[in-house]
């Protein structure tokens, strides 16, 4: 295969993962400080562990929830009045809840661990008493819509305002908007989301004088028409790019999206590892490296896993099919690294963010595949999955110089070398 560092692509904002609050709950009750400084430091150091410099945190509650949080209609945003409407000046916000689980705790550990780390924020859970409508067609009222943009910056603004600061890289209207079973409920239309971001959102930002960036969509392959709809409206000029998860549709949908609006950034957001993920690797592997080169060859500037740490029965949140990076057994205190961890720091350890993509050759699926990057050091990254059932030797071409190398089936390997002296 042949590497050219001189066709480039696009850069490398991130790699990572969730502490959403069922991680947080396992970690904060299920392992000594010192143990759990051990797991922190292979999370998120460059150097000792896998350097994880992204994290999607839900503003709220999630479908993966801690055992003490009330959901999914009770105290599952900052400022649900309990349950009485109305409240103008979002007098009872605050984020006491992410302070007291000890969110807030590990995230300034893990930003500290990793001055690199960026986090994006969504929220599941829109506060109850701004939606409108019944069952799973309730959505936001357009009425409060100034005031839940209001709501996210508060929750920008007190992130920022901790000791030490818990910078926003970035927001998102609404997890998943067109799977109202996966917001409680909630639900929100290209076009509403267009709506919001033009009129309220995006001015609230700037009014406010935050840099954060606003991304669209979160939401699968297979809505295309989603995003483009609100990137050829006008709130598109507030807009930084589009966020993509893998349950529906195709990863070439990315790059439909990228063609047509080229000047928009690619970002993906979500991949849950299947509950299989810790025992068997001959299972997971195929599926997570080829998906995660796909991903990247599509133009996603991201690749974010969803829970960070589970128990061994994938809880203690409601998603019992949902895998994770880490396994706490309840029990033992014995913590396991999956192939989920593994497979993310094949690329995230290595790939630096501001790194470009390059071209390299990839021989597609059933045979040697690979996703090649330039980092800012100028040193090279190339990763390579062999997706086919027997061992495949390939050279490997770049600037006039040449190497061989054996891959068993199914393995993956990433190389990096220097910058032309």
């Amino acid at each position: 295969m042949t590497v050219n560092e001189h066709q480039t692509y696009q850069s490398i904002t991130g790699f990572g993962a969730s502490f959403n609050a069922s991680s947080v709950w396992e970690l904060e009750h299920k392992l000594p400080q010192a143990q759990r400084d051990v797991v922190m430091k292979q999370l998120f150091d460059p150097e000792n562990g896998i350097g994880i410099d992204m994290l999607r945190q839900p503003i709220g509650a999630s479908d993966q929830n801690a055992p003490d949080q009330i959901v999914p209609y009770g105290a599952c945003s900052y400022d649900d009045n309990n349950g009485i409407p109305d409240d103008a000046n979002l007098s009872h916000f605050s984020i006491d809840p992410d302070v007291s689980s000890h969110t807030i705790a590990l995230l300034q550990q893990a930003r500290k661990l990793n001055p690199q780390l960026k986090i994006l924020a969504v929220p599941w859970c829109i506060p109850q008493w701004m939606l409108t409508g019944t069952g799973y067609a309730r959505t936001l009222n357009p009425a409060y819509y100034d005031l839940y943009a209001r709501y996210l910056v508060k929750f920008i603004q007190a992130y920022q305002s901790q000791t030490p600061s818990i910078p926003i890289w970035g927001i998102i209207p609404q997890n998943e908007p067109a799977h109202s079973y996966a917001n409680f409920g909630n639900n929100l239309t290209a076009d509403q989301e267009s709506t919001f971001i033009e009129r309220s959102l995006g001015p609230a930002l700037a009014d406010a004088g935050l840099s954060t960036k606003i991304l669209i969509y979160d939401h699968n392959w297979d809505i295309p028409e989603y995003p483009l709809q609100v990137l050829a409206s006008p709130a598109s000029k507030y807009v930084e790019g589009t966020s993509w998860h893998k349950y529906g549709g195709s990863y070439e949908a990315q790059s439909i999206v990228h063609n047509k609006y080229p000047n928009k950034g690619t970002f993906f957001t979500e991949d849950s590892p299947a509950a299989f993920s810790d025992t068997h690797w001959e299972w997971y592997i195929p599926e997570g490296a080829n998906r995660i080169i796909s991903v990247l060859r599509n133009w996603s500037q991201t690749y974010m896993q969803w829970t960070i740490a589970s128990n061994t029965e994938h809880g203690p949140g409601s998603c019992t099919t949902c895998g994770a990076d880490v396994y706490v057994n309840d029990q033992t205190g014995e913590v396991t690294y999956t192939s989920a961890y593994y497979l993310l720091g094949q690329f995230g350890k290595y790939i630096k963010p501001g790194a470009q993509r390059i071209d390299s050759t990839d021989m597609g699926s059933g045979k040697i595949r690979s996703v090649g990057f330039k980092n800012p050091d100028g040193s090279i990254v190339l990763t390579v999955y062999n997706d086919n059932g027997n061992k495949q030797t390939f050279g490997i071409n770049w600037g006039g110089k040449n190497i061989s190398y054996t891959l068993p089936a199914k393995a993956i390997v990433t190389f990096t070398w220097p910058a032309h002296s």
